[in-house]
């Protein structure tokens, strides 16, 4: 497990975006009335995943692997949740999103395409061995396609805009803390230096217009200070 000083920007918006697509597929589900007891423990499991991710977020931790561990998650869960709820007829056919939000966020428009046809494959795969008669699948395959890939690509698209933005904008901030704390250590330094060249003036002069002149400098380097970057006291 690793730690950083700083939040992991995409475990968050991966956490926070889980957290939605859970609860639409429990809305959905609900309206439907299709809620089974296999069907609310593995809602139940990819609750209980998420909230551990919650936990390391906040704490700012890692597991070894950790994109790679959360997006294989996401993968078996909608792929649970497309089989249980009834795969093309149920309700939450869109399921695969879940597993397309982190893979976007995470590997942005490649991430998105290539668990988007991941998730399509293994959907197609399940419609196939399910079917009592063998039918034809392009339908299905077509349908499951374009639903998944292109929302995978729309979403990693997104997913990188959004990142890297926010990505931008933190690290600004964190340059604008670094400068201000920069130039407080610097007047910090001012101030000092203008101390000890006022006691040694004062210690080798007893002079009073000496004197007054020194303290005068010295009020004014310790005034000098730009109003917009206040002291730190």
């Amino acid at each position: 497990m690793r730690s950083s000083n700083y939040p992991f920007l995409a475990d968050l918006i991966a956490i926070s975006t889980r957290w939605l697509v859970l609860l639409g597929l429990m809305a959905a589900l609900g309206m439907s009335g299709g809620v089974t007891l296999a069907l609310a423990l593995a809602l139940g499991l990819m609750s209980a995943w998420n909230f551990f991710m919650s936990i390391l977020s906040l704490a700012n931790r890692r597991l070894v692997g950790h994109r790679f561990i959360n997006i294989s998650v996401d993968v078996v869960g909608t792929l649970g949740l497309f089989v249980l709820s009834g795969g093309m007829k149920g309700p939450v056919v869109w399921a695969g999103v879940l597993a397309l939000f982190s893979a976007s966020l995470y590997y942005e428009v490649k991430g998105g395409a290539l668990i988007g046809l991941l998730i399509t494959l293994l959907e197609v795969g399940w419609l196939a061995l399910s079917r009592p008669v063998w039918g034809p699948l392009w339908l299905p395959l077509t349908l499951l396609a374009v639903m998944n890939i292109g929302a995978g690509l729309v979403l990693g698209f997104v997913g990188m805009r959004l990142v890297r933005r926010l990505r931008g904008l933190y690290q600004k901030e964190m340059n604008q803390r670094k400068e201000a704390e920069l130039k407080a250590r610097q007047q910090e330094r001012s101030r000092m230096r203008a101390m000890y060249q006022m006691t040694e003036t004062l210690s080798k002069s007893l002079n009073y217009q000496v004197v007054l002149d020194t303290a005068l400098d010295l009020s004014s380097t310790l005034m000098s200070d730009d109003p917009q970057h206040p002291r730190l006291l």
